[in-house]
Order: structure tokens, then sequence, then C-alpha cells
């Protein structure tokens, strides 16, 4: 990723701003929580789609803006909520809502989202050899982008105290999603399996995603969508595992 960036000068990606925000919080916090970690302003939840966008959170595809925000992805400044089939945007702030663009009411909003994200960090557990450790459980769901593709992602990340501090520590990790989408205006279910991911070798982070093959776009119900996770710290036998279901 540094060299990809590195071939535009003066330009600081999303990316790389998250990370020096993240190395400043590790070394202050003397707990890591939700509350004060900056991964809650992540709103692509890629790591590499990060490394496209500006500190605004934008990209220019040929004479479209796109951006990135806390409540969804904005085309030209309109939020993109494209309804499949009918090429026409609906508003989903709240229910009901009819879209400036074009007459379209999006009832289904409120209790079918495409855009949500839910994070957790684990209590303070300590491993066989006294260590101790936490680890970050994030499951989102990003159901349109600007590559015209749907995404269920979870994410793990590792984190493991160091005499005062928490540092990026690499342990083995184990990552799963699983659940329910529906069609963009919630018509249609169609349950999925990320299958289990386990790392070969220990990892820092580690995120699976699911794209629903033929579909540009979908939705998915409060508590139908589950991430499983698990750390395995390096010289040990004993996996530490935990779920989080992606709730609001």
């Amino acid at each position: 990723m540094d060299n990809f960036e590195a071939l535009f000068s003066g330009r600081v990606s999303k990316r790389k701003d998250l990370l020096t925000l993240e190395n400043n919080w590790l070394n202050t916090a003397i707990d890591l929580t939700d509350a004060t970690d900056p991964d809650s302003l992540n709103y692509a939840e890629d790591y590499f789609h990060n490394a496209l966008l500006n500190q605004e959170y934008k990209l220019i595809v040929g004479t479209s803006t796109f951006q990135y925000k806390l409540d969804g992805l904005y085309k030209n400044g309109i939020k993109y909520e494209e309804d499949e089939g009918t090429g026409s945007t609906a508003i989903s702030a709240s229910g009901a809502v009819m879209a400036a663009a074009a007459p379209v009411f999006c009832t289904y909003c409120d209790t079918c989202k495409n855009w949500q994200r839910k994070s957790n960090w684990t209590i303070q557990f300590t491993d066989t050899d006294g260590r101790k450790w936490k680890y970050k459980k994030v499951i989102a769901i990003r159901g349109i982008s600007p590559d015209g593709r749907g995404y269920v992602r979870a994410t793990i990340k590792g984190r493991r105290k160091s005499g005062s501090k928490w540092k990026r520590k690499r342990a083995y990790l184990m990552l799963q999603s699983n659940g329910s989408i529906w069609s963009s205006q919630c018509t249609q279910e169609r349950t999925f399996n990320s299958g289990v991911y386990y790392s070969n070798r220990p990892r820092i982070w580690k995120k699976v995603q699911y794209a629903a093959a033929g579909v540009r776009f979908f939705r998915t119900k409060k508590d139908k969508v589950i991430g499983i996770y698990g750390l395995r710290p390096k010289n040990s036998d004993t996996w530490y595992q935990d779920n989080l279901k992606l709730s609001w």
C-alpha cells in the first residue's frame, strides 16, 4: 500500500490518516475501548478502499465523486441508495422518506439496512504464558459501493499489552461470517456463509468478506448477520473465541 500511495505525490490517503490516528491512540490509551478507538471513523470498512480515498473519504471516478460518510455512501452529494432494476434513488435516513431526485418511497429502510457497522473490544484475557490480550471484533454491511457490488465484512484485530501500552502483536486468527441478506427493496432473502478462515501463520489482523454473486446491491435486518472470531497466541494451543451480531 505504501508503494502504491507513493505514486501520488502530496496526497494523504484515508488509510494512512487512520493509521496515524491509531498509532497516536495506542501510544496513550490506558485501555482499548470503542468510545475512544479512532477505528470508529473507518466508514469504508475496508483497508484497500481506504488507500484510494482522500482524507475527506472521497473518490473521483470519471465525472462522479463518491464520498463515504457515517450513514452511507454519497454520489455527487446525494445519498447513493440505488434500487436494483429501477436506477432510482431513495433516501434511507428514516422510513417513508421521499427521495429528492425521484418519487420513490423507502418504506423498508428503517428495518432493512444497507449500511451498518457494529464493533466491540473483548474483555482483557490472559493467555497460558501470562500475557494480556484483547481483540477487536467488527461486523459490517456495505450493501453498495463505487465498484457496484455490496459486501458483508467481518474483521478481527489482535492487541497485546506490553508494559503499560497496547501493541499490535501477531497471533493465529479465526474468522467467519454468516446470516441472511435481502434484495434492495427487502423482498427476497438469501442466506450466506463466508466459510471459516484459519490463518496458517500469526497475523495482526484479518478481514473476510462476502459479496453475493450477481447481486450488486443488498440489505440486511437487525441481528440477521453474525461474525464469529477467535485468537490463539503463538506458542499456545488455546483459542479465545467470541461472536458479534450486526445490531442497531
